[in-house]
């Protein structure tokens, strides 16, 4: 055989296929690794888990009729809701469980989203918190959204100097934060600092501008806000409140009934500031046939200014004057 050439391979018989060397593979050795096995699913798409027992049939009966809601929409899950509503799934969960009294900024997303009459749903929360206080004056307000209980304790009167100094300490982290996301989106972010000019989230539309006159329930106002004042009037058949946000610095008054007289009657409230009751800047509302309303907003940044608020309620044709005003 001439140098540099290889040995002819095997010839085969006619009609008979080519046998070739096979390399025979040997498996490694690993160690036995020992997996958890998944739990099968025990609840298919439209069942619900079994819902602990409450001693509270006002929040038992409201959470099931929320769950009803649900079902109505086609069971949504838990992060479709929290993306659709800004709620995190954890109050979803608590709130669908019937674990905690869903606070009034949690039940008007709800309300909204499920194409419900908020009101209704408002009304039937004040009268859940207003039992489970025993009929005493119900000072609770769940305005962090946290689980555990109905809400946690606030004191009657809210000091705005107090206010004042956590809208500091948040404006300077917002400041912070701000130079930071703007330095990433010049340096760093594909397309410059063009691609800051963007159409805002979904998220961002939905809310509106702070300002006097506003209706507080279509900004963000009403996420950090608590019940800075509340007192019951007419032999405890109205209760009166007086609202605050920190983050926008902002007051606004709620009143609701409890004499189930709202049909054929009004009720009324307005704010102002303290120092011009007759100003331009008073806010008032009127509204006929509802148990509950919401006053718009009154704007004050100066943190040594009082706003005060005084409602009003028709009584079988008559007018009742809820006085005296209440300040914070």
């Amino acid at each position: 055989m001439a140098p540099g050439k290889h040995a002819p391979g095997p010839r085969a018989a006619p009609g008979r296929p080519i046998r070739r060397n096979r390399t025979r593979r040997i498996p490694l050795e690993y160690p036995e690794i020992t997996r958890r096995p998944r739990a099968p699913s025990v609840r298919p798409r439209g069942a619900w888990i079994q819902i602990p027992e409450t001693d509270d049939p006002d929040l038992a009966a409201l959470a099931a009729d929320l769950r009803q809601l649900r079902l109505d929409a086609g069971n949504p899950t838990l992060h479709t809701l929290s993306s659709a509503t800004g709620i995190s799934r954890t109050v979803l969960s608590e709130t669908f469980n019937g674990r905690q009294l869903p606070s009034e900024n949690t039940l008007y997303r709800l309300a909204k989203h499920f194409d419900v009459d908020p009101e209704t749903w408002l009304r039937r929360r004040a009268e859940a918190l207003r039992a489970a206080s025993g009929g005493a004056d119900p000072d609770r307000e769940d305005a962090s959204e946290r689980p555990g209980g109905l809400g946690r304790v606030l004191s009657r009167r809210v000091t705005l100097g107090t206010m004042a100094l956590g809208l500091g300490l948040t404006a300077v982290l917002a400041v912070a934060g701000t130079l930071a996301a703007q330095r990433v989106i010049e340096d760093g972010w594909p397309g410059g600092a063009a691609a800051a000019d963007v159409a805002p989230s979904p998220s961002e539309e939905q809310y509106a501008d702070a300002a006097n006159g506003v209706d507080p329930m279509t900004t963000r106002c009403r996420e950090d806000s608590v019940i800075a004042a509340s007192e019951q009037r007419l032999d405890g058949k109205v209760q009166v409140q007086m609202l605050y946000s920190n983050s926008c610095m902002a007051a606004w008054g709620r009143v609701t009934r409890y004499d189930e007289a709202a049909n054929g009657n009004y009720v009324e409230m307005r704010v102002y500031p303290e120092s011009d009751p007759e100003g331009d800047r008073a806010q008032r509302r009127r509204t006929e046939n509802v148990q509950s309303l919401y006053t718009p907003m009154l704007m004050e940044p100066d943190v040594e200014a009082r706003v005060c608020g005084i409602a009003s309620v028709a009584v079988d044709g008559r007018s009742e004057e809820l006085g005296p005003e209440i300040c914070i």
